[in-house]
């Protein structure tokens, strides 16, 4: 344990598990026994929601100009009209 220099650094048999693709992957597995033990899929909705929102933004734009959302992190609108003063 180290009060100074940060978090030590985990002993080389261990040294694995500190990437981050296995504390996605960990994550991942902890969230899907969560949510099956409370009786709901074991995947998150979310993904396929954002995939469905890419998706109907495409059909949208080839009828008609329109604001998108083009970063899904900051959910910031693109391509929008200033508001009238």
């Amino acid at each position: 344990f180290h009060l100074r220099g940060g978090a030590p650094s985990p002993p080389p048999s261990l040294a694995h598990l500190a990437h981050s693709s296995q504390r996605q992957k960990t994550a991942c597995e902890v969230n899907s026994a969560i949510l099956t033990s409370q009786a709901r899929d074991k995947d998150s909705k979310l993904p396929m929601l954002l995939k469905m929102l890419v998706w109907a933004q495409e059909q949208l734009q080839e009828h008609a100009a329109c604001p998108r959302i083009t970063d899904l992190l900051s959910a910031k609108l693109t391509g929008c009209a200033p508001p009238d003063p």
